[in-house]
């Protein structure tokens, strides 16, 4: 019999720490084209698939949330402090007053500024000297939102040559009891396809006056039957 501890923990709300034994993610199956079932990679995501077949998983723009690409490192060098002096205090105030009064050059461009922001520029008192306002558009600089042509990848010419195979249109035949009912509604109505289309007893899926017309046109041809 099990111990109060034991009942008690069996009936608390608090979940028990246990083993991952199945992944609920999603499994991707491709049956669609066997060529990219082929080449399929179980182990990655969707767009890592697709990126590595030279293919689009999305259509649009890119609207943010773009995996960084780790091919290419940007080494960040260290921030070097100068090391502190026994400088007077008049030097330090000069240096901030020199410091406060520069603004850096890329701020005050109005190419550099977004459109539809603006930059302020204040003096040392905090009086307005100037409103800058930003003539760059919207996804200018993001390198997300330039087109890159990739190199073409083995995955894609498979697809095009795949897409460009001739394809045999089959000829439709039909059924002995299609020929029947054609050869049943030519003997009782001729070429009067609007009565066929209102026969009732002869017209029972009501097939509409066009389809019937094709249908023995086409009957008529094979049968050798001229009007």
């Amino acid at each position: 019999m099990a111990s109060v501890r034991r009942r008690k923990m069996a009936k608390s709300s608090v979940k028990k720490a246990t083993r991952k034994l199945k992944n609920s993610a999603r499994k991707v199956n491709i049956t669609g084209n066997p060529i990219i079932a082929k080449n399929w990679d179980h182990s990655l995501t969707l767009s890592q698939n697709y990126k590595k077949l030279g293919l689009r998983s999305k259509l649009q723009a890119p609207a943010g949330g773009k995996e960084a690409s780790l091919e290419k490192v940007i080494p960040k060098e260290p921030l070097v402090k100068k090391p502190f002096s026994g400088d007077s205090d008049e030097e330090w105030d000069s240096d901030s007053d020199s410091s406060e009064g520069s603004v850096p050059e890329d701020v005050v461009n109005e190419e550099n500024i977004p459109l539809g922001e603006a930059r302020i520029l204040r003096d040392n008192e905090g009086n307005v000297l100037k409103v800058v306002y930003g003539k760059k558009a919207n996804g200018s600089g993001d390198e997300s939102s330039v087109a890159i042509t990739p190199q073409e990848t083995e995955t894609v010419r498979e697809l095009k040559a795949f897409a460009a195979r001739p394809v045999v249109t089959k000829v439709r035949t039909p059924s002995e009891r299609e020929e029947a009912w054609l050869k049943s509604l030519y003997e009782k109505h001729g070429d009067d396809y609007r009565k066929m289309f209102f026969d009732r007893k002869l017209n029972i899926m009501q097939q509409t006056e066009s389809d019937i017309r094709k249908r023995v046109i086409n009957w008529k041809l094979r049968n050798k039957i001229s009007d």
